[in-house]
This record gives structure tokens, C-alpha cells and sequence, in this order.
């Protein structure tokens, strides 16, 4: 796992070897994740190989995430637009 690990960079790596280590003790997971670079989805989907796993996409207009960044007021203003654009042209095919 360790090309896997330095292709997502160090924390996103242990997280992601994390959720197998869960998923292979047994462990049920529900998990949020912003799939906003190249490999993260096919290197989930390899090191999750075996386990039943759905991936479920959630597409929401630009304006209602930029309101909802802006009601919420614990995130930069800015990054809903920037994580928007990446994961829509990163998971986009």
C-alpha cells in the first residue's frame, strides 16, 4: 500500500488504509469524503475490493453551496467554490 499512500499524500493515505482496516474487522462505515483527487476513487475502491461499497455522488448548484459556506461560518469563504470546481473536474467523465 505504501504507492497508494504517497499518491494520496500521508494523512489522506492512513485515512483511506483506515477505512480498510474498519471495513476488514467487520465494522459497517458510513463515510463522508469530497473526492476531489485524481486516484482517490479507484484507490478506495481497490483497497475496499471484497467489502460491499456503494459510492454515491452528490451534485449541488455552486450558489447553495457558496450560501450554505457563508450561513455556516466555519469555512474559509471560497472554498466551496474551489472544492466544487476540483471534484467536478476530477470525478467528471
Amino acid at each position: 500500500m505504501t504507492g497508494q499512500a504517497s499518491s494520496a499524500g500521508p494523512i489522506a493515505g492512513a485515512l483511506h488504509r483506515s477505512l480498510k482496516a474498519h471495513a476488514n474487522a467487520g465494522n459497517e462505515l458510513i463515510h463522508e469524503h469530497i473526492l476531489d483527487t485524481d486516484g482517490w476513487l479507484e484507490m478506495l475502491a481497490a483497497l475496499l475490493a471484497g467489502h460491499d461499497v456503494f459510492f454515491v455522488g452528490i451534485d449541488c448548484p455552486l450558489e447553495l453551496l457558496v450560501e450554505r459556506e457563508a450561513t455556516r461560518g466555519d469555512r474559509p469563504i471560497g472554498s466551496a467554490a474551489r472544492r466544487s470546481m476540483s471534484a467536478r473536474t476530477t470525478t467528471s467523465s
